[in-house]
């Protein structure tokens, strides 16, 4: 999975797909994990029941079967805050070292404009696959427990949206010094 190959930048972003592909896998863990609990008995009365309050009053009082699922569920939730943060923070690295490649004098004239797109490319990229990483999680959580997942969801899709803004600021950031390259080369 190559989510940014197309972005040709100064360095290589495959960080950030490692760790996109890295979060994207330990989510398909746990959803085998769960659902391999769900067929070995942990919940089996959520499958055949009509009524789900009665499904899930039944995997409560089954002893320590029910909390198994809360642990997964917790362990979902958990791995989706860390890989927002995560990634958020790579990106914002990564940002901070294309200010100081692009300071650096090249030997090469490079379009400032250009590379101002592709940074710009970045930025959006990384934000829709914040926003996917949020959306997998909150789904998988819903599946795990479709009564008691609004807050958790909720949570998710909230630090999803600030982390889009940590590096949407972090682009604003990059402005400026793209604003003195250019200045400095007279290119633009």
């Amino acid at each position: 999975m190559e989510l940014f190959s197309d972005v040709k930048l100064p360095l290589r972003v495959d960080k950030l797909t490692k760790i996109s592909a890295k979060w994207r896998a330990k989510l398909e863990d746990r959803e085998k994990q769960c659902s391999q609990d769900v067929e070995g008995g942990v919940c089996e009365g959520d499958r055949g029941s009509q009524n789900k309050g009665e499904a899930s009053e039944g995997c409560a009082d089954q002893e320590g079967k029910g909390s198994n699922r809360k642990q997964v569920l917790a362990m979902v939730y958990e791995d989706g805050l860390r890989s927002l943060a995560e990634l958020t923070s790579a990106t914002v690295e990564l940002f901070r070292k294309l200010a100081e490649l692009t300071l650096l004098p090249q030997g090469q004239e490079q379009d400032h404009l250009v590379q101002a797109k592709r940074f710009n490319r970045l930025t959006n990229l990384v934000s829709v696959e914040l926003e996917t990483l949020a959306a997998l999680h909150a789904e998988t959580i819903t599946k795990l427990d479709p009564q008691n997942s609004n807050c958790n969801t909720t949570s998710l899709y909230l630090e999803a949206s600030n982390s889009c803004s940590y590096v949407q600021d972090a682009y604003q950031l990059l402005c400026p010094v793209l604003k003195f390259r250019c200045a400095s080369k007279k290119s633009c």
